[in-house]
């Protein structure tokens, strides 16, 4: 697992969700000049069953930021928090910025899913469990 697989996983153990609810969706980009960006989101779901069926959703959460940096490691050099911009970013969230084992990292935490994401779990309306989507090769 490379440092930035090992960051996530740290993110996830200091991640809670208030409901049924285990993804968080996670994506990598670049901007123009070539600065990379890890961004995690909660992840939506997709109802199964009942008079929600087929409906998106998704469950709110609490990120730890006290416990994030405690984790070893780690070093936070910037914490901002950004309210939607029609110029820059459509979702709230939490940006940090630092090394983590030595690697120069900027994590974005936004505080709802990306807008233009699928679905990654399905919850079972009736008995509230969850189970992953699968998906088949792209083509």
């Amino acid at each position: 697992m490379n440092w930035k697989e090992r960051l996530k996983r740290a993110v996830e153990r200091c991640w809670k969700y208030h409901g049924p609810a285990s993804a968080i969706g996670w994506l990598h980009t670049r901007d123009l000049f070539g600065k990379e960006f890890i961004i995690g989101f909660p992840a939506y779901q997709e109802i199964v069953g009942g008079k929600s069926d087929g409906k998106k959703v998704w469950v709110g959460f609490r990120l730890s930021v006290t416990e994030l940096l405690k984790i070893e490691n780690l070093t936070v050099k910037q914490i901002e928090i950004a309210s939607p911009c029609s110029h820059c970013n459509p979702h709230p969230l939490l940006d940090l910025a630092g090394t983590f084992e030595g690697n120069d990292f900027d994590l974005i935490v936004l505080l709802e899913p990306k807008y233009d994401t699928d679905a990654a779990e399905l919850r079972d309306a009736a008995t509230q469990t969850l189970r992953p989507i699968k998906r088949g090769p792209q083509t």
